[in-house]
């Protein structure tokens, strides 16, 4: 059952009193307790702070400085602005800052109501009132490389010892509080949001995507929920591109992530705003943000024709998109199901890479399974998922049992939920055949190791790893869910009927022992996803509906 949304935030305010009295007695009681910040809401807003000077450090030739952080998102910044309400001490000369470090970090400042914030190597000040005393200071790591944590701070930001168990930390909204900041003006924006951008299949299509987007179109990505570690770290791959990623989910109290949404969606002049990966915060303000930008353009993306994020739709939430995207035609029909009048079907699509030559795919074969420890006479079978329960992993282990002299050896490679459970059972009984590894960023040299993929999921839409296993000629062996059985339409794997089926995932292996049964079934594999998964398409669909 989908709890409203006003029953939510009741639950979590309780929850959040009880663990604030609970953290209060253990400090009392001497009971080691990090320091802890509250977010009461302030009163009264202070004036809008649209500037910020930056002092160039010793060393860095003002041109130099501002020639660089040209490229930053937030443009009310001036070198040496003497009346500026905040100032940026930057640690070189900005080349290497992300393009959102300046905008992010005047963002949170103000709508938190700190003083200072480093980030970064460097340091945003805010201007000394009449009488400077003990300020709140925080310490991001806009990278992703450690948790940010809050500091007191005295004088010329000397670090002091906190005398108490929490902190009030007065908020502000920033869409008010930053409301006289101008609009930026530019090409035509979308907005993608994220609840984080872990490592999986939804973040590769994205990236993919915006890939051939970068020249004509501006795009901001925004993360609305706290990054989970186990699921990896994809933001490189977008600062790559050049592209703003805000991390709201990791920055900012809950109660602020929309309010800066909103802010982000006003200033930029954005007509499109995407659910690329559901959260609850979306769908629980999605009403808001329609109510306060009606033109804009809303969009709310689909993976799964049961559960998930299709629970969460409501009549209110389909009147105000403007369409709901399928990956395939079962969601489809689940969407119209459940009240969608406009439903977009648009399939899935990978690069497609080119192959070596057939000496060459057997030298890097026999490379990465040296370096895997994998025999190299085996037939290897890789499974790349997220350690969820929809993904089945517990049933890889035990195919993996059932033939562990069988000359088949596993590769199951991902992190989640599930990570902890499938650790622990192959603590207590090891496997001679199977190997696990965390989650990877680069999976292309497992890719070349493999001789079959697997997937033993309960549901799908269409799984992004069948389709990059088949495009680089490795025959598939998955469960008939989703529209994994339209891609194997040509003979480029083999469906089982039904999730759980050990014996006949089994049987399948077996069909696939012989060499030239996996060769024949690769070619067409790839034939498949060359003739209807290509990404010129992908890309031209997705255009045609959210730039119209």
């Amino acid at each position: 059952m989908i709890l409203s949304a006003d029953l939510r935030r009741r639950i979590r305010r309780i929850r959040s009193e009880i663990a604030l009295i609970r953290h209060r007695l253990q400090w009392r009681e001497g009971k080691p307790a990090a320091l802890k910040l509250i977010s009461p809401p302030a009163g009264e807003p202070p004036p809008p702070q649209p500037a910020i000077g930056v002092i160039p450090p010793p060393g860095v030739s003002s041109e130099e400085l501002s020639k660089n952080l040209r490229g930053q998102t937030e443009k009310s910044w001036a070198l040496d602005a003497e009346h500026a309400p905040w100032f940026y001490f930057p640690e070189g000369d900005g080349k290497e800052l992300p393009p959102e470090m300046l905008e992010m970090l005047l963002l949170v400042g103000a709508s938190c109501g700190v003083d200072s914030l480093q980030a970064g190597g460097g340091l945003l000040l805010r201007a000394p009132g009449p009488s400077p005393g003990p300020g709140l200071g925080m310490q991001l790591a806009l990278d992703g490389g450690e948790d940010d944590a809050p500091f007191l701070r005295a004088g010329n930001i000397r670090h002091i010892q906190a005398d108490r168990p929490v902190i009030p930390l007065p908020l502000h909204s920033p869409e008010v509080l930053l409301r006289d900041l101008p609009e930026v003006p530019g090409p035509r924006t979308a907005v993608f949001v994220l609840p984080f951008l872990a490592i999986g299949g939804a973040e590769q299509l994205l990236f993919d995507l915006l890939e051939g987007w970068t020249q004509r179109f501006r795009v901001l990505i925004v993360c609305l929920d706290e990054h989970r570690p186990e699921l990896g770290l994809s933001i490189g791959k977008f600062t790559a591109l050049g592209l703003p990623v805000y991390r709201l989910g990791d920055r900012l109290p809950r109660q602020l992530r929309i309010p800066a949404l909103r802010h982000l969606v006003r200033r930029w002049k954005a007509e499109a705003l995407i659910s690329w990966n559901g959260c609850i915060d979306f769908y629980d303000e999605i009403e808001e943000i329609h109510r306060d930008h009606p033109g804009l353009r809303i969009y709310d993306q689909h993976y799964n024709h049961e559960g998930a994020w299709l629970e969460w739709l409501r009549p209110e939430i389909t009147r105000v998109c403007t369409a709901q995207i399928a990956v395939n035609a079962e969601i489809g029909r689940a969407l119209g199901d459940r009240g969608a009048s406009r439903v977009e079907i648009i399939h899935h699509a990978v690069r497609i890479p080119e192959l070596p030559s057939d000496a060459e795919r057997q030298r890097l074969r026999r490379q990465r399974r040296h370096d895997l420890g994998i025999p190299e006479e085996a037939i290897l079978v890789g499974s790349f998922i997220r350690m969820h329960p929809q993904k089945r992993p517990m049933d890889i282990i035990r195919l993996a049992r059932r033939m562990e002299n069988s000359g088949f050896h596993f590769l199951l490679v991902g992190g989640g939920p599930e990570e902890g459970r499938v650790e622990a059972e192959l603590r207590k009984r090891p496997l001679k055949n199977l190997l696990r590894l965390p989650i990877q960023e680069d999976t292309g040299p497992l890719f070349e190791a493999l001789d079959l993929a697997l997937m033993s999921s309960q549901f799908e839409g269409l799984p992004v790893f069948l389709l990059e296993a088949m495009a680089r000629e490795i025959p598939c062996v998955a469960t008939d869910v989703g529209e994994i059985g339209s891609l194997f339409s040509e003979g480029g794997g083999i469906l089982i009927a039904e999730p759980g089926d050990l014996r006949a995932f089994e049987a399948a292996l077996e069909e696939f022992r012989n060499p030239r049964r996996r060769l024949d079934a690769g070619k067409r594999a790839r034939a498949r996803v060359e003739s209807a998964h290509g990404l010129n398409e992908y890309r031209r669909a997705y255009e045609r509906l959210i730039f119209p």
